[in-house]
């Protein structure tokens, strides 16, 4: 007994860094787990529990939704045994996370020259929001996270330990682990596996037939496969990268730390050029593809690149075989700054573990307006859903459009995300409602509106550009609404909102935002209009489009069509956390 108290001292004194990280990770990930609500994301999956029976689950949720089977059907089970309590459904993707951290330290001291394991990459997983946040939803991210961390695992023990069988076993069981649950962990496993078939390429027999097993263990689902790539996919809501898309990914690595995305870079591009030297090449190898593979698809097929499809791989990049930093407490030094920066300058815990549905309520409580009424624009079915599994949901009413006319509340709240026109606090300030309360969260706004009197005034700054503006019938195709646009720097973000006033027009029109840099035209954006328009609205920030010259046109067509009306133009501050989840702010 005292041998093995004295084994334990003795491991716990060689790696109590490591212990010391996973310890507050595990207190980070824990904190406040059971007051975190279910995500957009989350509450797909959750509403897929509902159907009767497995094989109903698999031809009308997962065949559609374009992921593997694995984590849904898990959720079908588990989600309902434990009630759809937060807590509990979080559970599984919080363990997982924290035993990625091991294995990726485990291969470490594999990869390590000095037996001794890599802190760095664990810390990046501690500590950086993306897989914090990652590590917290009941979605496919740990889970294929594990698997494939799983695999690496069995790798670097089989190349840089023993050539032991156990190991190729644990190789297939991550693989076929990880094909089941992310497509992109499949081809992150699938790219370890070719590796390891070139590094054995005298004697590859044990990795193709390891490969073979896996892919037959696989193939009852290739018709299922081969059917999700011909989906959509997310290509209808997320955007195409753009070229400094893997820079961007890098700076949230750090949790957009205040230095700038090229100090991270500078980061990144150290340790590429240490794994050059040391001839460490398999983490960026395997990354890189990746990315490639991800981004030119992409762009030449469907978009799907985003940040969570690099969860998997990128811990590897941080992998030394020689390390230049060899004292523990540099590495932790990087630690307590990823800390802060999440903690303080990012406000993870403030922000990043709210949904719209569970906020309401609270937002409802805090300013004493239970019992009044609620609108929302957001996912019906889900936020129906979330109030049926969870009674402190308030049961709302959806708002698909504004009609300002068809409201009777004296007062009410309104929640709106990121796809509501962002015009509707203005439009119902127009229409005689005073804004009492206004909060800001990562994806959507909150609002409170009551009748305005002269003792009932809005409290909210609106600041005018254009009052009662002539629109012109001339033959000129634009007619100049405004020219430098200029976003006064006291507000983070603004909605540019256009108010057509006795709008009368001959046939269909567009309004036009010129982005300027001097005089040459950086870009445009075209809004239609027609004989009902009455606002139309533009989110503009100082920070991120205050280098620039706003003009606002209104195209009349060729030849010019015929227009009476007038228009006010005003800036209205906006939500500036609204892409805070994945944005700077």
């Amino acid at each position: 007994m005292a041998g093995r108290n004295r084994a334990i001292a003795n491991l716990l004194r060689e790696h109590w860094p490591f212990v010391l990280l996973v310890a507050l990770a595990a207190f980070l990930r824990f904190w406040n787990l059971a007051e975190a609500d279910f995500s957009h994301d989350e509450l797909s999956a959750l509403y897929r529990t509902q159907f009767d029976s497995l094989s109903e689950l698999f031809e009308k949720a997962i065949k559609v939704d374009g992921h593997p089977p694995l984590v849904q059907v898990f959720l079908y089970y588990w989600a309902p045994l434990v009630q759809y309590q937060e807590f509990w459904v979080k559970l599984p993707s919080v363990l997982l996370g924290l035993g990625s951290m091991f294995l990726v330290y485990r291969s470490s001291i594999f990869v390590n020259a000095q037996s001794r394991g890599e802190l760095m990459p664990v810390a990046i997983i501690a500590f950086s929001e993306l897989f914090l946040y990652h590590h917290q939803v009941a979605r496919p991210y740990a889970y294929g996270m594990f698997f494939v961390a799983l695999s690496a695992y069995a790798y670097f023990a089989w190349f840089y330990r023993a050539r032991k069988n156990k190991y190729l076993l644990l190789f297939g069981l991550g693989a076929i682990l990880a094909a089941f649950t992310h497509y992109l962990a499949l081809l992150s496993v699938l790219l370890i596996g070719l590796h390891a078939i070139w590094r054995d390429r005298k004697n590859p027999k044990p990795w193709l037939w390891l490969g073979l097993a896996v892919l037959a263990l696989f193939s009852p689902y290739l018709g299922t496969f081969w059917y999700q790539l011909q989906l959509g996919g997310v290509g209808q809501w997320l955007g195409t990268p753009k070229a400094d898309w893997l820079l961007n990914f890098f700076h949230y690595l750090f949790n957009y730390f205040i230095l700038g995305p090229y100090i991270a870079a500078g980061i990144m591009l150290v340790l590429l050029i240490n794994a050059w030297r040391s001839k460490f090449w398999e983490g960026w190898i395997w990354f890189l593809s990746v990315f490639l593979i991800a981004f030119l698809y992409s762009i030449f097929r469907n978009p799907v690149l985003q940040f969570s499809s690099l969860i998997f791989l990128s811990p590897f990049l941080f992998f030394q075989k020689e390390p230049h930093w060899k004292s523990p407490y540099l590495q932790l030094v990087l630690s307590a700054l990823l800390i802060w920066s999440l903690v303080a300058d990012r406000a993870y815990f403030q922000y990043g573990q709210k949904a719209p549905p569970k906020e309401a309520a609270r937002f409802l409580a805090e300013h004493q307006l239970e019992g009044e009424d609620l609108y929302y624009h957001w996912s019906p079915e889900k936020w129906k859903f979330y109030h049926q599994i969870d009674q402190q949901v308030p049961a709302g009413q959806y708002l698909e459009s504004l009609n300002t006319d068809s409201l009777s509340a004296e007062a009410f709240s309104l929640v709106v995300d990121h796809a509501a026109p962002g015009h509707w606090p203005l439009q119902l300030i127009d229409a005689g409602y005073a804004l009492h309360h206004a909060d800001f969260q990562f994806g959507f706004s909150l609002f409170h509106f009551c009748r305005q009197s002269p003792k009932n005034q809005s409290t909210y700054t609106i600041l005018p550009v254009l009052e009662n503006l002539a629109l012109e019938s001339t033959n000129q195709q634009y007619q100049l609404l405004s020219e430098d646009l200029e976003l006064p720097a006291v507000f983070d973000r603004y909605q540019v909102v256009l108010h057509f006033d006795s709008l009368a027009i001959e046939s269909p029109m567009h309004l036009v935002f010129q982005v300027m840099d001097a005089e040459e035209q950086v870009a445009w954006y075209a809004h239609p209009i027609d004989v009902n328009t009455r606002y139309i609205s533009r989110a503009l920030s100082p920070k991120k489009d205050g280098d620039y010259q706003w003009r606002i046109l209104l195209d009349k067509g060729n030849p010019a069509a015929e227009v009476q009306g007038k228009i006010n133009l005003r800036l209205f501050p906006d939500n500036p956390l609204i892409y805070g989840l994945v944005q700077d702010f």
